[in-house]
């Protein structure tokens, strides 16, 4: 059988209507201009969080304030990569050094005065409203007019029917990695009325918790129809910080249930444990990630990679901050006895240079057609 891995950086989630990094930050800043960011948290509340991730942001890039005085932003390629935002943020709490005071000196009443250790504002705090923002714009703004199922925009049709008619075959089978958070791919792979089978359908790469009934869980399948690992976790994904087991949903987007105040059945682990929370790994230069789950994750990833005859990397520019990413390619293919057949699907080809220095030249396929244009076979 013939092993193919699919590997989707970003710009197969822009063509299933999700945003670049790029545009992440002028959204989050529109979002606090508008007074539209946090909204689901309560208006005093919100208005706090908008100030609060405002002057952060600021702090971060004085540069920039004058951006966020503004209703529109006419130039939004001028404006820094949310990574680099992050990354700053990420420095400052392992390295122990603090930008500001982020209780006393920003003059303003609508931030309260600390009463007591609890009510006061940390930069772990402000790390959180800086990513609850990130994981609130990253959801999809708008879809196509013409579109298909789930709202999968009908350009992508072709590319969904491969991964199905590949896997059926029973003469390849295409294996899914991704850096993306969204689940537009899974849940567009489902027929009709299959999202209570995804424990047998889909290889996640992990064991993973029920988020109804019971909360049994499920182990990865021994067969499974198809598998798809999350690098960096999913926006359909709550775990739980005292059994560290992953609640998966296949049927709701989950994001607004974390970030709630009140202790509910939907947001509480069936351990008991209260609050779940999100697992996404927000690109940071500065970050390293030990979750076990995730470690499993990449352990499948990396096998994957070591044993596929081809590669297709699609939408992933290769940036800098993914030191984990190239160190996955770089250890599975010392890990195999021949090179694989890579192909590279890009557009446009302003990346070809970092593909050229990584893998070299003549050692892999440059495709500038496009993702959505790409003809799959």
């Amino acid at each position: 059988m013939k092993n193919i891995v699919l590997f989707l950086g970003a710009g197969t989630s822009k063509a299933f209507g999700y945003p670049l990094t790029r545009e992440i930050l002028p959204n989050i800043i529109t979002a606090i201009n508008e007074e539209t960011l946090f909204k689901n948290a309560g208006k005093v509340l919100a208005a706090e969080y908008r100030f609060m991730l405002k002057n952060l942001l600021i702090s971060l890039s004085p540069g920039i304030a004058h951006y966020l005085e503004k209703r529109t932003i006419e130039d939004k390629s001028s404006l820094p990569l949310v990574t680099e935002l992050l990354s700053q943020v990420d420095y400052s709490i392992i390295s122990f050094r603090d930008i500001k005071d982020w209780n006393f000196e920003f003059g303003n009443q609508i931030i309260r005065k600390p009463e007591s250790l609890r009510s006061r504002w940390q930069l772990d705090d402000l790390k959180a409203l800086f990513e609850w923002a990130i994981i609130s714009e990253i959801q999809p703004k708008k879809r196509e007019i013409t579109k298909g199922k789930e709202g999968i925009p009908h350009s992508l049709d072709g590319f969904i029917e491969w991964i199905k008619k590949t896997n059926r075959s029973g003469k390849a089978f295409a294996t899914v990695i991704t850096s993306n958070y969204d689940y537009s791919l899974e849940w567009s792979l489902l027929d009709w009325g299959e999202a209570n089978d995804a424990y047998k359908i889909f290889d996640y790469g992990l064991s993973w918790r029920n988020p109804f009934d019971k909360g049994e869980v499920f182990l990865r399948p021994a067969k499974s129809r198809f598998k798809i690992f999350k690098l960096h976790g999913s926006s359909d994904w709550l775990q739980c910080q005292r059994c560290g087991y992953i609640y998966i949903n296949t049927t709701e987007d989950l994001m607004k249930i974390p970030f709630s105040n009140k202790k509910e059945e939907y947001n509480t682990c069936h351990c008991g444990y209260w609050p779940l929370k999100p697992i996404l790994v927000t690109p940071s230069f500065a970050r390293s990630f030990y979750d076990s789950n995730l470690y499993e994750i990449w352990k499948a990833s990396l096998e994957a990679l070591r044993t596929a005859n081809e590669w297709i990397i699609i939408g992933y520019s290769l940036p800098a901050e993914d030191l984990n990413i190239k160190s996955l390619f770089l250890r599975s293919l010392q890990g195999r006895e021949n090179w694989p057949v890579i192909k590279v699907i890009q557009q446009p080809n302003s990346s070809s240079v970092q593909y050229d220095n990584f893998f070299g030249k003549g050692k892999y396929e440059f495709i500038t057609d496009g993702f959505e244009n790409y003809v799959f076979h």
